[in-house]
């Protein structure tokens, strides 16, 4: 598989980076703007938010996982950390991730055309 040459600034955004192209990788029909689109207009056809839909499940979690941060210790890491807290409370968590991930994607983009002109014009 050909992956093309990305330049990350630090270990963090290389971190972020990993994370976008795993979860990348995850099978889905829907493109994040479709996951965006849904979960705004959840609640008209649900009539139950997307924040307290997802809420609610977590409680069935609990039950078929009880274990579940001896499994998944990175995962409860990043969340304690506030991994997947939204920087605009005001939109569903989806809508909020498919923002965020195209704000990565696009400044990892404008970045790395950057770093290609100025390494052009120095030679």
């Amino acid at each position: 598989m050909f992956l093309p040459r990305t330049y990350v600034v630090g270990k963090n955004e290389l971190i972020d980076l990993m994370y976008d192209h795993a979860f990348a990788e995850i099978a889905t029909d829907s493109s994040p703007a479709d996951l965006a689109a849904e979960a705004r207009h959840s609640f008209n056809t649900t009539g139950v938010g997307e924040n307290e839909w997802w809420h609610e499940r977590s409680a069935e979690l609990e039950k078929v996982c009880p274990d579940f941060s001896e499994h998944f210790p990175t995962l409860v890491l990043m969340e304690s950390q506030g991994a997947f807290v939204n920087e605009d409370q005001s939109k569903p968590y989806l809508e909020q991730e498919a923002w965020e991930t195209f704000q990565f994607g696009l400044e990892a983009l404008l970045d790395g055309i950057q770093r290609r002109l100025l390494s052009e014009a120095e030679r």
